[in-house]
């Protein structure tokens, strides 16, 4: 009976999102927090691949630390990046503020030869607060 109601009556959005944000917050020190940071931004965003990059040990790289949703493939998104290359990953860390790049500035990179998806956006976001996420 009560998954029933449940199902009837929903929590409101704004309570699922509080509750999903509680839930990653809980354990700041999770080796699982950066998939779990990942996935809510796909919940909450409608996407279908979030990824998450920092320098690696190379400091001119910036490699993958996490990804989730559909195989990054998909896109074209690689490993790694060069810092100072032209990728929308370089160009958000090193400007400071977010890339979105449509179909035709994607189809312009080499990576694009490899992606099966022609007609996507990409959202490339620069680090803020958030960046503690990944540590």
């Amino acid at each position: 009976m009560f998954g029933a109601f449940r199902a009837a009556h929903p929590p409101s959005r704004t309570l699922r999102a509080e509750v999903a944000l509680k839930t990653v917050a809980a354990d700041p020190d999770s080796p699982q927090r950066p998939r779990q940071v990942l996935e809510q931004a796909l919940v909450f965003s409608g996407a279908t691949l979030a990824a998450g990059y920092a320098p690696g040990e190379d400091e001119d790289l910036l490699c993958l630390v996490e990804s989730a949703g559909v195989p990054r493939t998909l896109y074209g998104l690689r490993y790694s990046y060069p810092r100072s290359g032209r990728s929308a990953t370089a160009d958000a860390l090193r400007g400071g503020h977010p890339v979105w790049p449509g179909p035709a500035e994607l189809a312009a990179g080499a990576e694009s030869r490899r992606a099966p998806a022609r007609d996507s956006f990409v959202a490339a976001l620069p680090p803020t607060t958030a960046a503690a996420c990944w540590r």
